[in-house]
């Protein structure tokens, strides 16, 4: 996985043009041994970025529990992909589809498979 798929996957919100030639940029820098230097003004989400990129380095992709699966210690991790900008996750537990928004958890619904 590249570090524009995962910060694509990851983000909370959608990522701009310029979020998607930065990632690019850096992982071309990174493989070719370069370092790559960006000035950005601010609040633009650069902080979001770096957040991204830091977390993508450290392969410790942030873990989603819910009310089925917090009590057990087993995280939601079926990714089912982005709606609205938000992450979707199936719980292996409770079969609970669940929307990340923010870093908090909330349910959507419950499936009967």
């Amino acid at each position: 996985m590249t570090l524009l798929e995962y910060a694509e996957k990851t983000s909370p919100v959608p990522l701009t043009a310029w979020q998607r030639e930065l990632l690019t940029k850096y992982e071309q820098a990174v493989k070719e041994g370069k370092q790559l230097v960006c000035c950005f003004p601010p609040n633009n989400g650069r902080t979001m970025i770096k957040n991204m990129i830091n977390q993508y380095q450290s392969k410790q992709a942030t873990e989603v529990y819910c009310q089925g699966t917090k009590k057990i210690g087993i995280p939601c991790k079926r990714y089912l992909g982005k709606v609205e900008g938000k992450a979707e996750l199936l719980c292996p537990i409770c079969k609970t589809v669940n929307v990340v928004e923010d870093g908090k958890v909330i349910i959507k619904e419950k499936r009967n498979l």
